[in-house]
């Protein structure tokens, strides 16, 4: 399937709900140990990996909002 139904079954949104728990757990974890690493490399690494829990972040959200079908066709132009 190549877009996201209009419609999101229970068992798809408790999986959402999971992923999304998972991830900002995860992000704001990676944030305090930014505040506490004092290796430059490691807090660049701890970054970017925020940088990507937030955009999973996002990217739930944006399903759940139903914009997701909406990028994903205009991406095809």
């Amino acid at each position: 399937m190549d877009t996201v139904p209009q419609i999101i079954s229970i068992q798809d949104l408790f999986s959402l709900k999971q992923s999304f728990e998972q991830s900002i757990i995860v992000w704001k974890q990676l944030h305090l140990f930014l505040e506490q690493v004092e290796d430059e490399e490691i807090k660049e690494l701890f970054h970017s990996l925020m940088v990507m829990h937030y955009n999973h972040l996002q990217l739930i959200l944006s399903i759940l909002k139903g914009e997701r079908q909406v990028e994903e066709e205009s991406n095809e132009d």
